[in-house]
């Protein structure tokens, strides 16, 4: 049963990718270079808080 664990990462995955195209498409045009580091900044938090979120399923799924 693998297979949900490794569906939730790739949602994980997926989510945190829409935060950072969000924020990159908001800063990039405000604050130039830096919009993207704060992009990328705001992609790791994100993929950190969502599987944070998951963390215990996760380890239910992988553990097994």
């Amino acid at each position: 049963m693998k297979r949900i664990g490794i569906l939730l990462l790739t949602l994980a995955m997926l989510l945190a990718l829409a935060v950072f195209y969000v924020l990159q498409w908001q800063l990039v045009p405000i604050i130039g270079n830096s919009g993207l580091w704060v992009a990328l900044l705001g992609f790791m938090a994100a993929q950190s808080v969502i599987l944070l979120y998951y963390l215990k399923s996760l380890r239910k799924e992988f553990t097994d």
